[in-house]
């Protein structure tokens, strides 16, 4: 029922945002769940997430980490916010854009973070959005972090996509790419980055 109701106001938000919420649902249990099983828990004392939505792939992660990791979960969606605050108290749920993540977390002593991950709608972004948000990503990650995000499978064929993977090549050396995850609306699939 719960599942429901956030859903449904996923949906809300969408209609009335539909650049920034980027799907009319939130991601599945798969898709989340592959996505926090892509960060190395053991090495990941301190992790930023960016568009954290209601929280599905905020939950996934939390199952896993440590008591003494911090999360800091940011959304530019007051709403989302809210249910994040309400929901899961042991994260720093921040409503403002991933562009100020490094003002936040120096704030809790935090100067790098072990991963990043991101629920942003890249595809959607023009140049000019994509690097400089890349830019921040690369500044927070610690040596070894790792970059975290998902594209909706008929992205692919856009320039902006194909802009984003010659954008991320230029920056990390490894990048993974997950099998395609059919049990998500849409069809997603995960890239996952290191830095050397």
């Amino acid at each position: 029922m719960e599942y429901l109701i956030e859903t449904m106001k996923f949906s809300k938000e969408f209609i009335l945002h539909p650049v920034s919420t980027s799907s009319i649902v939130p991601s599945s249990k798969s898709l989340s769940s592959a996505i926090a099983s892509n960060i190395d828990i053991k090495r990941a004392d301190n992790i930023v997430e960016f568009g954290c939505g209601t929280g599905v792939i905020t939950g996934e992660i939390i199952k896993r980490i440590g008591k003494k990791s911090k999360l800091f979960s940011f959304d530019t969606n007051a709403a989302f916010i809210e249910i994040i605050r309400k929901k899961y108290t042991q994260v720093q749920a921040i409503n403002d854009s991933a562009e100020n993540a490094k003002r936040y977390i120096e704030k809790h002593s935090v100067n790098k973070v072990d991963a990043v991950v991101s629920s942003l709608p890249w595809a959607a972004f023009d140049y000019d959005i994509q690097k400089k948000l890349l830019n921040i990503i690369n500044e927070i990650l610690s040596s070894k972090g790792e970059f975290i995000t998902y594209a909706y499978l008929h992205t692919k064929i856009m320039s902006s996509h194909k802009r984003f993977i010659k954008m991320i090549e230029e920056i990390f050396k490894t990048i993974i790419f997950s099998p395609v995850i059919w049990l998500n609306l849409p069809p997603a699939f995960i890239i996952k980055c290191v830095k050397d």
